[in-house]
């Protein structure tokens, strides 16, 4: 009999899946969320996963599938969505997804993917190992990847008790379930197993253990933190200018850390290579921090760190090694380092101690003044093109102009213009935040069409509305830059004009990868660089797609 899990946030949709499945003769259970599907792990580990995409507390279907096919990796996932676009679709794919089910959809379309997702290999997981164990001591499951632990203790990998793993000593520092990572010798002496546990009552304690090597990388996983009940902190904000070039051959180092960099609102492209690095590196010219790991298969460090210094000559180098790599990176020219894990809160201190310690000038212009002086310029400009747009809109528009133009080169939120156009009532501000962002949108808007029709025939240069990559507009940063595109403006016409014939739904997933929304484009997309011979790492094709998408 297939084991079937389904969770959905809608009750009464939830029960008719459920009534479906059963009359099937499947076994079913629901939840309403990821927080009571983990609850169910000890007692339920489905053969299916029927899940939907988006869910009330945030943590979309793809999530929960990883989470429970840590524990259970032959769990194929069907993914539910009441709108199945094609980029979602590619991101499904690269998850690995079974069977994708656009609503409605007949109960029959259901029951055929459940079976036919049931005949399906399991997909692959982070290597994490989970284990219950009871209050006696013995073990009532293991994952796969606990299980390849098992092997290297004298129990083997069919082990049924957690003293014949680590020892009576080592167990009775399991019981109860550590709070705090609790580190063990393992069996063979070449490193130590590390375990963080949660109580579960009477069914005795979950364990996930590590050993050395995947500790640093796999201890503050969203997996790890999802099965534990371990609440997340508040959300990192990434406020500096630069997006991050992550260069490490691990592919589950890659995702983690760029999936850190990426829910703080920082695009992060990741090479397995300093061939694929230096490539990257060389065409999108926003890369200005490098995070390189040490230990790269076949290539030169040195050599490396010098043709990043030579492609920009400002860029920061930051190292990263699980072990004191501190003598070496300095002997590459690279003065600071981190250890693995990467955390993003420490990356973000070393990196602002970088910038605050060699300020750099904008790269518009050698000379502050010169630029500030142009800004000024074009904002006149750009106030003359306003008036021909009478409204409120129009003329908050122009009093966060002013606002942003006096701040330069300092980036304000929402609540700072707030706070500068209504400085002496906190209830007029708290009305007004909606009335600047609507003028911050006008702006956007009316900038592009300025663009086009003034700065870029007459000036050779680009005015825009610069917004920091975060979800919460509260927390937006904006300011203004101007941009040299005298050569974009003769060179990316055709482009332009190709682009704009390209169906929406492409675009969109090409523009949601550019801001670090999505991990993969559609296929349509793929087809659409190979016939332009360019990639999504070329500056010029991201930025004819933000300005087609934005506009």
């Amino acid at each position: 009999m297939t084991r079937v899990l389904v969770i959905d946030d809608e009750r009464d949709f939830r029960d008719q899946i459920r009534l479906s499945l059963e009359i099937a003769g499947c076994e079913v259970e629901s939840a309403a969320n990821c927080v009571e599907a983990v609850r169910m792990v000890p007692r339920y580990r489905p053969d299916v996963l029927v899940t939907d995409w988006m869910l009330r507390d945030h943590l979309h279907g793809l999530h929960i599938s990883e989470v429970l096919g840590t524990v259970q990796p032959a769990m194929r996932t069907i993914l539910m969505t009441g709108y199945g676009s094609r980029d979602l679709r590619a991101e499904a794919k690269g998850h690995r997804v079974a069977q994708f089910l656009e609503k409605p959809f007949e109960p029959k379309a259901l029951l055929d993917a459940v079976r036919s997702a049931a005949a399906m290999p399991g997909s692959h997981h982070p290597p994490i190992g989970v284990l219950q164990v009871r209050p006696d001591g013995s073990i009532a499951w293991a994952n796969e990847h606990a299980r390849e632990l098992f092997a290297r203790s004298p129990a083997g990998s069919g082990a049924d008790r957690i003293d014949g793993v680590v020892g009576v000593d080592g167990a009775g520092g399991l019981s109860p379930a550590p709070t705090s990572w609790f580190a063990i010798s393992a069996p063979d002496q070449k490193d130590a197993w590390h375990f963080l546990g949660k109580d579960i009552g009477d069914g005795g304690a979950l364990l996930v253990v590590l050993d050395d090597a995947r500790l640093p990388v796999l201890r503050d996983h969203p997996v790890v933190q999802s099965l534990l009940g371990i609440e997340e902190a508040t959300p990192i904000r990434w406020d500096l200018p630069g997006h991050v070039l992550l260069v490490d051959d691990e592919d589950y180092v890659r995702r983690f850390v760029a999936g850190q960099f990426q829910r703080a609102g920082c695009p992060c492209l990741t090479a397995e290579n300093g061939e694929v690095a230096l490539r990257l590196f060389a065409r999108d010219e926003h890369l200005r921090y490098v995070l390189l790991d040490w230990s790269l298969p076949g290539d030169d460090t040195a050599a490396l760190v010098r043709e990043f210094k030579r492609i920009r000559p400002d860029a920061i180098i930051v190292g990263v090694s699980g072990e004191d790599r501190t003598r070496e990176f300095a002997g590459v020219g690279i003065e600071r380092v981190l250890a693995k894990p990467v955390r993003i809160e420490s990356l973000l201190a070393e990196l602002r101690e970088a910038e605050s310690a060699s300020p750099r000038a904008p790269v518009e212009s050698h000379d502050e003044a010169e630029w500030d002086r142009r800004l000024g310029e074009i904002c006149a400009e750009f106030d003359q093109f306003m008036k021909r747009r009478p409204g409120a809109r129009a003329t908050r528009a122009m009093a966060v102009v002013e606002v942003l133009r006096n701040a330069w080169p300092r980036a304000m939120t929402v609540q700072d213009v707030v706070e500068a156009v209504w400085p002496d009532s906190t209830d007029r501000a708290r009305r007004a935040a909606g009335s600047v962002r609507n003028a911050l949108h006008t702006l956007t808007r009316n900038f592009e069409e300025f663009n086009h029709a003034v700065t870029e025939p007459l000036h050779g240069i680009r005015c825009e509305l610069w917004r920091s990559e975060e979800g919460d507009s509260r927390l937006c940063r904006y300011a203004l830059r101007l941009h040299p595109v005298a050569m974009a403006v003769e060179t990316d016409g055709a482009l332009r004009d190709y682009l704009s014939q390209v169906p929406r739904p492409v675009l969109e997933s090409m523009h949601a990868f550019i801001r670090g929304d999505a991990v993969s484009v559609s296929p349509g997309a793929r087809q659409v660089c190979r016939d332009l011979g360019m990639d999504l790492a070329d500056p010029a094709l991201r930025d004819v797609i933000v300005r087609i998408v934005e506009r």
